[in-house]
Parts: C-alpha cells; sequence; structure tokens
C-alpha cells in the first residue's frame, strides 16, 4: 500500500467515492478503512459517517475500531496476565515479556494449533525475523489453545523458535482478548520501543503493509 497518512487516505477515499458505484464502491471504501485500521491512521468522522450512509451491502460493511489502546501502556493494560512458556514449567505475567525485551519493538502474533491461517503465516514471520535481525524488534506467539497437549504438538511442528512461544492461560476470561477485541487469529499486536500499544490489529505477515509499521518502528 502507497497510503501513510491521514491526509492519503482521504485522497483515496474521495477518489474511489468519485469514482466507482454501487458493490464496487462499497467493497473498496470497506478494504480503505480496513487498512486505516491495520495501520494505525486516523478516519475523520465525516468520512466514516459518508461510508456508512453509502454502503450498498452489509457483506463488506466494516465497524469502525476505536483507537482507544493505540498509545497505551502495554503493561498498566494487560501485564498481570498469565502465560506459561513452552517448557511447561514456567508461568509468568505478560509484563514480564516487555521487560525483558526492554528498548525493543514487540510483535504479539496470537494463534492456536488448529489455525490453518495461522499457521500459513509462519514462513512470511521468518522471512521478516531474518530481515529485521539486526534492529531491535521481537517476535512473540501467543496461543489461545484451550489444550495444552495439541498446543505443545503445534510448538514442535510449527514454531521455530519456541524460547519466544507462549500459552495464554485462563483465555475464556481474558481482558487481552476481549480489549483487543480478537474474534479471530491470527492477529498481530505492536508495541513501540516504551512498551506503548502503537498497532492493535496490524497487517499481517505476508502483507507488505506490516514492513512498513516496521520500519516507522524500528527507527523511532
Amino acid at each position: 500500500p502507497y497510503i501513510k497518512d491521514s491526509s492519503q487516505l482521504h485522497v483515496a477515499f474521495d477518489l474511489i467515492q468519485s469514482s466507482f458505484k454501487n458493490l464496487s464502491r462499497s467493497f473498496l471504501l470497506s478494504r480503505l478503512i480496513n487498512l486505516s485500521v491495520q495501520l494505525s491512521i486516523p478516519v475523520k468522522d465525516r468520512y466514516y459517517q459518508t461510508y456508512i450512509q453509502n454502503n450498498f451491502s452489509d457483506r463488506f460493511k466494516v465497524m469502525k475500531v476505536p483507537n482507544s489502546l493505540n498509545g497505551h501502556n502495554f503493561i498498566k493494560e494487560f501485564g498481570d496476565e498469565k502465560i506459561v512458556h513452552t517448557d511447561l514449567q514456567t508461568i509468568k505475567p505478560l509484563k514480564s515479556i516487555v521487560e525483558e525485551h526492554k528498548e525493543k519493538v514487540i510483535v504479539f502474533d496470537i494463534w492456536a494449533s488448529w489455525c490453518r491461517p495461522c499457521i500459513e503465516q509462519f514462513p512470511f514471520s521468518e522471512k521478516l525475523k531474518e530481515k529485521y535481525k539486526k534492529e531491535d524488534i521481537t517476535f512473540i506467539v501467543i496461543s489461545i489453545d484451550d489444550d495444552i497437549l495439541a498446543w505443545e504438538t503445534g510448538n514442535k511442528r510449527h514454531i521455530v523458535d519456541t524460547s519466544k512461544s507462549y500459552l495464554l492461560l485462563d483465555n475464556r476470561n481474558s481482558k487481552f482478548l476481549r480489549y483487543f477485541n480478537i474474534a479471530t487469529i491470527p492477529h498481530l499486536i505492536i508495541l513501540d520501543k516504551k512498551g506503548n500499544i502503537v498497532s492493535q490489529k496490524a497487517p499481517l505477515p505476508n502483507d507488505s503493509a506490516l514492513e512498513l509499521l516496521l520500519d516507522k518502528y524500528t527507527k523511532e
């Protein structure tokens, strides 16, 4: 994608609005708004309201996702939630990850052993790790499996670096999952070097838009 800020987003919005009609316009605007969420680009209310009022089909309707978590400190919001390491011995709070990787960009990759789309993204994740291996960035995978044995098996089969792989405990009552609105996986979350949330739902590893975000925050 070539959209990097609100002004470019709004130009694209106006262009689609004037050049397309009905289903095509509805589909393209929904993609544009989804992109704005992924890249944490604010959408002016009047643009979003125009989209809703002129939406042709509920099939492509996108509900506006508030940026209420962007800029919030991850530890303060979710630090106390418990995770277990793949050694099946170490149980610790989520805040420990942020503390261990202080002054690094952190990418949380939420997945599960039964999630085929998640597994299909892992080769792309490995390519990103190789590309950014000299940068201050770390990739953490967190499973929401209910079955710890299935998670253990999935780790052995699909995770290259199991030292950075964890299982979220008590995911049924997880504030972490609820507040990030993680209804589908894979789901990526990015923290900046200060531990602040900068992308609640980042593009997936096979999307070049993710590299735009990583380039931005690794250079800060």
